[in-house]
């Protein structure tokens, strides 16, 4: 399972960067490599809440549904989302970094299934350009909070 993890700290409240990180809508704002993201009920956030995320990779749109499986307001947020090709499991953490910064740690986990396995070796070639740009788009968004 090919991982990747990235952290950004930032000079902003944690209650602010994990309200609006854990909302997983705002991906579109801060990955380069969502075109949408909406979440597919309503009510308030927390396990159980779905998203439909639509991402372009390598010139292909793929859509992934995502549901949030694990919740903790202002500390973490655990999403596993896929589609017929790809399983994901996508975790945030929020930690105080002292003098109102915030340290976010982004952890994907990937999974390539069916005949989408062919392909696992340019996994982690694809991983790092995402994780890189998602880290950058992330951070810019972040201080505009």
């Amino acid at each position: 399972m090919p991982t990747a993890t990235r952290s950004v700290t930032v000079d902003r409240p944690i209650g602010r960067v994990a309200d609006f990180l854990s909302d997983f809508a705002s991906t579109a704002e801060w990955d380069p490599h969502t075109v949408s993201c909406r979440r597919l009920d309503d009510g308030p956030l927390g396990v159980g809440a779905r998203y439909e995320n639509v991402q372009r990779l390598a010139g292909r749109e793929s859509t992934l549904i995502y549901e949030v499986t694990e919740y903790e307001p202002g500390r973490r947020v655990v999403l596993h989302g896929g589609n017929d090709t790809v399983s994901s499991r996508d975790e945030m953490t929020f930690a105080e970094a002292g003098d109102g910064r915030t340290t976010v740690t982004y952890t994907i986990d990937l999974h390539l299934l069916g005949a989408a396995k062919l392909g696992e070796l340019l996994v982690p070639v694809i991983m790092k350009k995402v994780a890189d740009d998602g880290e950058d788009g992330m951070r810019e968004r972040l201080l505009k909070l």
